[in-house]
């Protein structure tokens, strides 16, 4: 179930980065390409102004040599910052009357080229000296201006047409998205390692919680189990035995009335757990005086050490903080009832308070066998024992797992610490305020 929740959550995160990816790596080539095709159309488009001054030809401050056969024009000059270009003036037939070229192209090839772009004036693209040309083809707005200032008007209609190279433009799109394509997998590649990374590191407490959840039920289970089979036996006693007295069965009654006193006590630890493991639960803070709560708490414990005779040392000092009064009773007498009964008879039990200017410490030691040091990390688990020897003694293993609940809720830490055949100490540590 967890390893198909983590499937979907990393193919869910996946589909929406790849599809951010690929439109921010579309848009770059999309900008790219539309830039380049903005530059080359303006190029396209450009118009100049030819000039003739002492038989020297000059366009636009460029100047060009002249050359002239059969009564066409040829003029091969180096214009910089527009690119690699020629322009060529046809009649109303299509003939070539003029050539203006930054390039070195025969007559072959430019007749080539007009006849190309004279058969598809709408403009395009041809395969020209194994480059790559995009041309125009539009009516001849032109004029020739001496050096006598002479305007000079063509009696027939021309039309220019202007080839522009875009060859380098094509490979800058192809390495472009060749490029894109190459950083779009990298990029995928990292986000999905990271993405699986880190859909473990979320689906991990998922799973631990998972874990304790089925680990609860069984253990749960396996609790309610032992008072239920204690019931059911003596209760098929009595059934065997429907004609005695009640007092001649007594003791199966008895047995009954244990176990189901022992369900209960389990019942209500469990129900309480449920309670502690509630989500930032609705409490009410108050300024409690813990000094004068411990002195009413261990007046209902009197009569239990007493029959274990067990000596009680306290030292307190008066400490006031904010905290919820019912919850800080209940994780007292936790603790308390954990000390009282792992304590061996004419044993020793402490209980000190001490007030910081952040808050106040609670510690509760007893004296008895203690525990070793590869069970305390383990002691505030549901349902843990340190050996089965104290289910016997009505231990569920529930007591210090509710005082780690409440502690949190609390907003505080407890800690612990034992020396096997010594002691077993736990300090709390309360926050003054909240």
């Amino acid at each position: 179930m967890l390893k198909k929740f983590r499937n979907r959550l990393i193919l869910m995160i996946m589909g929406l980065i790849t599809v951010i990816l690929a439109t921010a790596l579309v848009a770059v080539y999309v900008m790219t390409s539309l830039r380049l095709q903005s530059e080359n159309e303006e190029r396209l488009n450009r118009t100049e102004e030819l000039y003739i001054t002492n038989g020297e030809l000059q366009f636009d401050d460029t100047v060009s040599e002249e050359t002239q056969k059969d009564g066409q024009l040829t003029f091969n000059r180096i214009s910089p910052g527009l690119g690699v270009y020629f322009n060529m003036l046809v009649d109303k037939d299509g003939q070539l009357v003029m050539i203006d070229s930054t390039v070195e192209l025969s007559q072959k090839q430019y007749e080539k080229a007009a006849g190309l772009a004279w058969k598809a004036q709408d403009g395009g693209t041809v395969e020209l000296a194994g480059r790559e040309w995009q041309y125009s083809v539009a009516p001849a707005v032109a004029s020739l201006i001496t050096d006598q200032k002479q305007q000079i008007n063509q009696q027939n209609p021309t039309y220019q047409i202007r080839f522009l190279d875009i060859t380098d433009s094509k490979n800058v799109l192809t390495s472009l998205s060749r490029t894109l394509l190459i950083v779009g997998v990298i990029l995928l590649l990292f986000f999905f390692f990271l993405t699986v990374f880190f859909s473990n590191y979320a689906v991990k407490p998922i799973a631990n919680a998972w874990k304790k959840q089925q680990q609860f039920i069984t253990d749960a289970s396996h609790e309610l189990k032992t008072p239920l089979s204690i019931i059911r036996t003596n209760t098929e006693v009595l059934y065997a035995n429907k004609t005695d007295k009640i007092e001649d069965q007594i003791k199966w009654v008895n047995y009954i009335s244990k176990g189901t006193k022992r369900m209960e006590q389990l019942v209500n630890s469990l129900l309480y757990q449920a309670r502690v493991d509630t989500v930032d639960p609705e409490l009410t803070f108050t300024d409690v005086e813990i000094d004068t709560l411990l002195h009413d708490v261990l007046a209902s414990y009197e009569y239990r050490l007493s029959v274990k005779n067990i000596s009680l040392e306290t030292a307190f000092v008066p400490a006031t903080i904010k905290s919820e009064p019912v919850l800080l009773k209940k994780l007292i007498e936790s603790l308390l009832d954990n000390a009282v009964k792992y304590t061996d008879k004419n044993g020793e039990v402490s209980l000190t308070l001490s007030s910081e200017k952040t808050g106040a410490t609670i510690t509760i030691k007893n004296s008895g066998e203690g525990i070793t040091a590869e069970h305390l990390p383990k002691l505030f688990d549901r349902f843990y024992r340190v050996d089965e020897s104290r289910h016997s003694e009505n231990s569920y293993g529930l007591g210090l797992s509710i005082a780690k609940g409440i502690i949190e809720q609390l907003r505080g830490d407890i800690l612990v610490e034992s020396q096997p055949g010594a002691y077993t100490l736990f300090t709390i540590k309360l926050p003054k305020k909240i």
